[in-house]
């Protein structure tokens, strides 16, 4: 036992040492072999468009064939309603005017998508709301979306087994060993998405002839076609998420446009200030930090909640914890609350000694009866209706670095980021 503790002492302590020394110039270093596509993203937003499009060409449409066949899947098994691609893009087309008030150099770099992958750009635009239209073939939320009278006839059908959802968890001072702000994420969906899972090496573009928005240097998990995830910026400033289920989910800015635009920050608060200018399309909780802060926002398309970190900890999984959000929320799920308790007890249980691995340690936890932090597809349901962790990303803001695991977290597929 004494062997084993003192191994693993020497693991973490090596993985520290290797965190610690993580600088941010956009260089980065593939572990054997590379977990998944690492995108080269420079200049002004419809280049930056432009390089994603054309590195990641057919991933892209096939994730956009993945994208719809999700959504009408899932219309017939959970609404009992027939729901054609024309369908899909008359709800997502309703989501661009919100974008492009709000971030308008993002519609940009949609466009340079779609250009260089040869696929329409109202299917990339619509692959860009994926979490949150999904909201569109919910029960308790589609008649948001539809005036039809068999979507409304057929809203009481319920769900028949989890969904999953993402996990997220942040530590700060005093909970951090070295009183450093560490970050990290499960995003699960469709277990479908991913072999599509990419990084994207944004530069930095600060020329007012090029960039009509200012775009520091950026480190994105995301999938092929859309513009963000979950990330890091040169300024030390990381935003990770959470789907959250309310009733009043309808068109609006998504949550991939809400992250990279927060990315444009040079302080958590500075990225709040963003997200508060939004219209948010469905309910997502984001875990927004920087060197010395860690918050967390509840926001729905009608609500905006800040959540402060309870003795430097704060974890969230898909309930809502402000009280604000509670009153419009869909009922949550045990599994959910049973993820976000677990994250929690994970935390508090090292109050103090907090740092990168322990992050790294709840990412890949399996306690649980069945949709645990880190997660896999239920074979017994159908491809289309299988969710699992797609990936992982765990956020040091002082080191300015990202560990991206592609897959479930247990697999130690990794991705670090070097100088």
């Amino acid at each position: 036992m004494g062997d084993t503790s003192i191994k693993q002492n020497e693991k973490n302590s090596a993985f520290t040492r290797l965190f610690s020394k993580m600088k941010f110039n956009a260089t980065l270093r593939a572990v054997n072999p590379p977990p998944c596509p690492v995108l080269e993203l420079r200049g002004a937003a419809r280049a930056r468009g432009r390089a994603h499009g054309e590195a990641a060409r057919e991933m892209i449409r096939a994730l956009v064939a993945e994208h719809f066949a999700f959504l009408e899947f899932s219309a017939a098994y959970v609404l009992r309603a027939a729901l054609s691609r024309e369908q899909i893009l008359r709800v997502s087309d309703a989501y661009l005017p919100a974008c492009e008030r709000f971030a308008p150099d993002l519609v940009e770099e949609v466009r340079g998508i779609a250009e260089a992958s040869g696929v329409p750009l109202r299917e990339i635009f619509s692959l860009n709301t994926f979490i949150d239209i999904a909201d569109m073939v919910r029960p308790e939320t589609a008649a948001n979306y539809f005036a039809s009278n068999a979507i409304r006839e057929t809203s009481n059908v319920k769900q028949r087994h989890s969904e999953g959802g993402c996990t997220s968890f942040g530590a700060m001072s005093p909970a951090t060993r070295d009183g450093n702000v560490y970050m990290g994420q499960t995003f699960d969906t469709k277990a479908v998405f991913e072999p599509y899972v990419c990084a994207l090496n944004i530069a930095a573009c600060h020329s007012e002839s090029l960039c009509k928005e200012s775009q520091p240097r950026a480190m994105v998990a995301t999938f092929a076609g859309m513009v963000g995830c979950a990330g890091i910026n040169e300024h030390g400033v990381g935003v990770v998420i959470n789907h959250l289920h309310t009733r009043d989910a309808r068109p609006g800015v998504p949550f991939t446009f809400a992250v990279r635009k927060m990315l444009q920050a040079k302080t958590a608060d500075d990225a709040i200030k963003i997200l508060s200018r939004g219209e948010p399309a469905s309910g997502i909780h984001y875990l927004v930090g920087d060197e010395n802060n860690l918050r967390g926002v509840e926001t729905s398309a009608t609500k905006f909640s800040l959540l402060e970190p309870r003795a430097g900890i704060l974890s969230h999984a898909n309930h809502c914890d402000a009280n604000a959000l509670q009153e419009i929320e869909i009922e949550p799920s045990v599994y959910s609350l049973c993820r976000g308790n677990r994250a929690n007890e994970m935390l508090t249980s090292r109050v103090g000694q907090i740092d990168a691995n322990t992050l790294i340690e709840i990412a890949s936890d399996h306690v649980g009866d069945e949709d645990t932090i880190c997660s896999h597809a239920e074979y017994d349901v159908p491809r289309l209706r299988q969710y699992k962790t797609d990936f992982a990303v765990i956020l040091g803001t002082k080191q300015r670095a990202m560990k991206l695991f592609v897959g479930s977290p247990c697999e130690k597929k990794a991705l670090s980021i070097e100088v």
